[in-house]
């Protein structure tokens, strides 16, 4: 197995997660990789997002500005290099 350290110039890319209602399915707390915490959220149809860490991060102050008006679901998709909707049966 080999590790790759991260540095300063490396480009980091952050999952999203957001519901069928819109709202970000954030990951759970005190889990090893990634965990998201789903009671609560509609996940019929899941949004999944990869995007650059830094434009993310940038994309969160964007959608906590009072002058805003985008949900924070919209904004992430306009910053993502991929999408994708997962349709997820009942069972």
């Amino acid at each position: 197995m080999t590790l790759n350290s991260v540095n300063g110039t490396d480009e980091l890319l952050v999952t999203m997660v957001f519901d069928a209602d819109g709202e970000e399915i954030r990951l759970a707390t005190n889990m090893d990789g990634e965990v998201y915490a789903i009671t609560g959220h509609d996940i019929s149809t899941p949004y999944i997002y990869l995007c650059d860490f830094n434009e993310s991060s940038d994309m969160r102050s964007v959608y906590e500005r009072p002058e805003n008006d985008k949900s924070f679901q919209e904004l992430i998709e306009e910053c993502a290099v991929f999408c994708t909707v997962v349709d997820v049966e009942e069972q």
